[in-house]
């Protein structure tokens, strides 16, 4: 398993939340198997997503495609989005 972290900032978030939900089906044919989504507390239209995947290789080609780039548009990106790839997580104790 794989994971992606995805920090950027919208134009409007429910326009965007709206292209983001359309694009699921995409996100699961390129083998995405969901995350979460927040908003900023300061900021609704600083959105940080993490998304896990079946490999790195597809979260990484997924972020290269041409319908993601284009939904990213539609739905009002502002600027390159900041894309971390990370490794299975290490649980921290309380």
């Amino acid at each position: 398993m794989a994971h992606l972290m995805v920090h950027h900032r919208v134009k409007d978030f429910e326009t965007w939340k709206k292209v983001f939900d359309e694009h699921a089906n995409e996100r699961a044919a390129a083998g995405c198997t969901g995350g979460e989504l927040y908003q900023c507390s300061e900021d609704p239209n600083d959105v940080v997503i993490r998304l896990s995947w079946d490999t790195a290789e597809n979260a990484r080609a997924f972020t290269l495609a041409k319908h993601t780039r284009e939904a990213m548009a539609k739905g009002g990106v502002i600027g390159e989005p900041i894309l971390v790839f990370l490794n299975e997580p290490e649980d921290v104790p309380k």
